[in-house]
């Protein structure tokens, strides 16, 4: 069994899902450094940035990014 690697995990993610988000990566891929696997895949996929606004549990307003592989 071959285990896929932190930058395979979000590709495969990318590729079955319209979009991530940080919390995407946390809880499906078990990463906390999506940025830079979009940073490592980005040489070889077109992938967007797109700053979404998020209200957390505290009701106030933050800005997340959300990543699109562009097919």
């Amino acid at each position: 069994m071959n285990k896929l690697t932190r930058d395979q995990r979000v590709l495969k993610f990318l590729q079955e899902n319209e979009t991530m988000n940080y919390m995407d990566a946390l809880f499906t891929c078990k990463t906390s450094r999506l940025s830079a696997a979009i940073f490592n895949l980005r040489k070889d996929y077109d992938i967007t940035t797109k700053l979404v606004a998020h209200k957390n549990t505290f009701g106030e307003l933050e800005t997340v990014a959300q990543y699109k592989l562009i097919a």
